[in-house]
């Protein structure tokens, strides 16, 4: 087969295969008669780690952890034209490699005598990491040529291709993995959405809409059960994901007048800086439920001072809590002392925040 249709078919495959990409340095080796080859991962923070290597296993974890920094070939390519293949010889002399500490306590000892490099370092994105692609041959086979040089520059655009895709995929991925390991055990219901509010992700209590003030459409689009909240949640994920986002929240009204639900809509990155808004919906009664039910745990409320509690937090004034509850004034603002006096408070709006931050 091609030696170039073999790199571009072995840079395609390892962007979406994991195990094809784990098997990218052994196929690159093979392309150049090479004995060894590895790509090379350089984080923004100086952290050096191998993704893919090829006859090089029992030897990554020494690598990783010290002899990357003295290898020549590696610190002189980071100084080089990025995306531009290179014989490392060009980089590090014959004499220069010989005399190193990587080659006589490191390559030497391991039995494979790799002498000669061919590599390019490509760019993610954002610029601010490398990954490095190196083909070595032993000490007794030719050193590469410019036309070596020449083959693995036709693949590069390919490869470049294959590094920043799968940047881009495992940025999101952690992305998710940290959205999902904050919001997994939050009553509230938590969403991702693109800019036609279909939903990328969500966490476990969205999973089910009974209850819930949305629906999702056929096509995964988010909707609002009400026709002016639907409206008005479509132009705040838009302002989330405009060119500058701005983020927003929005009160959903119950049937009885008071807030039901509230939505935050907030500007959310994906892989690549993909523009998306994430969505957290607060059941405000449900929520208001719980901290009632803490701070009576907390303070050790009477079961008439958390039914209060739970007006205050709810956001009814006292007179409407004393008429909802058949009470005289004098009895619900019995209660309120009491109530304030127990959780170390003055005022009602004090006692409102202090509970908000009690864990539920």
């Amino acid at each position: 087969m091609d030696r170039l249709k073999a790199m571009t078919e072995a840079a395609l495959e390892a962007t979406v295969d994991d195990e094809a990409h784990r098997l990218l340095a052994g196929r690159l080796s093979l392309c150049f008669d090479a004995v060894t080859s590895w790509t090379l991962n350089h984080a923004a923070d100086g952290t050096v780690t191998i993704g893919s290597a090829f006859q090089m296993a029992e030897h990554i974890a020494p690598y990783e952890e010290y002899y990357h920094k003295h290898d020549l070939w590696r610190q002189r390519s980071v100084l080089a034209p990025l995306d531009v293949a290179i014989n490392c010889e060009r980089l590090v002399s014959q004499a220069e490699m010989a005399d190193s500490e990587l080659y006589n306590d490191f390559i030497r000892p391991s039995g494979k005598n790799v002498f000669h490099c061919l590599g390019v370092m490509l760019t993610t994105p954002h610029g601010r990491e490398l990954t490095g692609i190196g083909i070595q041959r032993v000490r007794s086979q030719p050193a590469f040529e410019e036309a070596d040089e020449r083959l693995l520059q036709a693949a590069q655009p390919y490869l470049s291709r294959m590094v920043r895709a799968r940047w881009r995929m495992t940025l999101l991925g952690e992305k998710l993995a940290v959205a999902e390991s904050v919001s997994a055990s939050s009553p509230d219901a938590v969403l991702i959405v693109d800019r036609l509010a279909t939903v990328v992700w969500r966490n476990p209590a969205a999973q089910t809409e009974a209850g819930m003030p949305f629906s999702r459409e056929a096509t995964g689009r988010l909707r609002l059960k009400g026709a002016e909240d639907d409206r008005a949640l479509r132009e705040a994920v838009a302002a989330a994901t405009s060119r500058f986002p701005v983020g927003t929240s929005r009160a959903i009204l119950g049937p009885d007048g008071t807030v039901g639900w509230r939505i935050a809509i907030d500007p959310f990155r994906g892989g690549g800086g993909r523009p998306l808004a994430i969505l957290r919906i607060r059941d405000v009664q449900g929520h208001a439920a719980r901290q009632a039910g803490a701070a009576a745990t907390a303070f050790g409320l009477t079961s008439a001072e958390r039914a209060l509690a739970l007006a205050l937090l709810r956001g009814m004034t006292l007179e409407a809590h004393a008429h909802a509850r058949g009470v005289r004034m004098t009895t619900a603002r019995a209660h309120l002392r009491a109530l304030l006096a127990k959780s170390a408070t003055g005022r009602q709006a004090e006692f409102v925040a202090v509970a908000a931050t009690l864990p539920s």
